[in-house]
């Protein structure tokens, strides 16, 4: 199995004029991307709101006084505003900030380390994630294994889910860092949905699944790992689903034609190394034809529905571009979208990016990604 530690740039952090306690290091959570382990997905997440600056993980704090969110962190002289610290990093304050849901490993500090770390600048590390509860929803597993042979995570509302209220994250990003965000999450759409936090009501951009979710029976399966209250459907992990999926060789036998080898796997260990070879030897487009083979035999025999609790934003083309999306002080104001349209390569200039390469490739899929998104709407037109 192909464990290890992914190499990360070396940083150097500015000395911090507020003296706060980190509450744990980044790299004591267990992440599927900064492990490369895909069996650990969705990651490690602190039991509370946190803020992190890919270093270490710091306790938030957020209050609601006069209908006006306040965000703190604990310092070893007390509170002190969050705007103070992000300033002191000369990074966006929150008002300037895009808030943006996380529910599976954008949750975990550590997949976060591993996301923003190829921009190159510690800088770029620094996120605040905001707790909160999210009813009638609950976040379950994807229709198939994804590429690097896991179960993904999907924002699910049903008729299952409707007592049941589970634990999201609400992070406030810059444009950069969503776009960085965006490149990650391909197989996703953009939506939103309102989120309470202090009993105050936010909207919040997400990614929703395209692809369908897994069933047992009739009913999707949960995803253990993530808190919530009220779960009425049942709980599983991606390994067990994976274990439990790979011996099923009547399920299979349409896979198997194609891939004869998998016939010999007998675990989701093996089937990540299998994708992580097919890859290696064959590249992307034959592990995401393997994806796709797989899904399609799940739904096939009833394995998987459409996940059809969600739907896309409405100018799909353009959901790469930040600009377009308001941030946390423009929704104060009652904007809701915005007509400023700036191209992907704006929001990361070149002189902003140590690694040209890392730049490339984030905005290779995202470019990708429009298109992709632009030719799927004139065909349905």
């Amino acid at each position: 199995m192909f464990l290890y530690m992914s190499s990360l740039p070396s940083m150097e952090f500015a000395e911090p004029g507020l003296r706060l306690t980190p509450e744990a290091e980044v790299a004591s959570f267990a992440s599927a991307g900064l492990h490369k382990d895909p069996n650990l997905y969705p990651g490690e997440r602190p039991k509370d709101s946190y803020l992190t600056d890919g270093e270490s993980v710091y306790a938030l704090h957020v209050r609601n006084v006069d209908g006006e969110l306040r965000f703190s962190l604990p310092t070893e002289d007390g509170e002190a505003d969050i705007d103070d610290y992000l300033q002191q990093h000369r990074v966006a304050s929150m008002q300037d900030r895009i808030p943006v849901l996380a529910f599976g490993a954008n949750m975990c500090p550590a997949s976060l380390l591993a996301k923003y770390s190829k921009v190159g600048r510690p800088d770029a590390l620094i996120v605040p994630t905001v707790y909160a509860e999210l009813p009638g929803y609950d976040v379950v597993w994807s229709g198939g294994p994804g590429v690097n042979g896991n179960f993904i995570a999907m924002l699910y509302k049903g008729e299952e889910t409707k007592s049941t209220a589970v634990q999201v994250g609400v992070s406030f990003l810059t444009s950069e860092q969503l776009l960085v965000m965006h490149a990650t999450e391909l197989s996703y759409d953009l939506s939103a949905v309102p989120v309470k936090i202090g009993d105050k009501e936010v909207q919040a951009y997400y990614y929703a699944g395209v692809d369908s979710v897994y069933l047992e029976g009739d009913q999707p399966v949960a995803i253990e790992a993530i808190p919530a209250k009220g779960r009425a459907l049942q709980e599983s992990t991606t390994r067990a689903l994976m274990d439990k999926l790979v011996t099923d060789r009547e399920l299979l036998t349409s896979v198997y034609a194609e891939h004869p080898e998998l016939a010999n796997v007998t675990s989701s260990v093996d089937y990540i190394q299998y994708a992580h070879d097919l890859l290696a030897k064959r590249g992307k487009g034959a592990r995401l034809a393997l994806k796709q083979l797989v899904h399609a035999t799940l739904a096939a025999n009833g394995r998987s529905k459409l996940n059809e609790s969600v739907d896309g934003l409405q100018n799909r083309a353009s959901w790469a571009n930040p600009s377009t999306l308001a941030t946390f002080g423009q929704q104060a104001r009652g904007i809701r979208h915005n007509d400023l349209y700036r191209l992907p390569q704006q929001e990361i200039p070149p002189e902003a990016w140590p690694d040209p390469v890392a730049r490339q490739r984030v905005l290779g899929a995202v470019s990708t990604h429009m298109i992709r998104t632009s030719s799927d709407q004139l065909r349905t037109r």
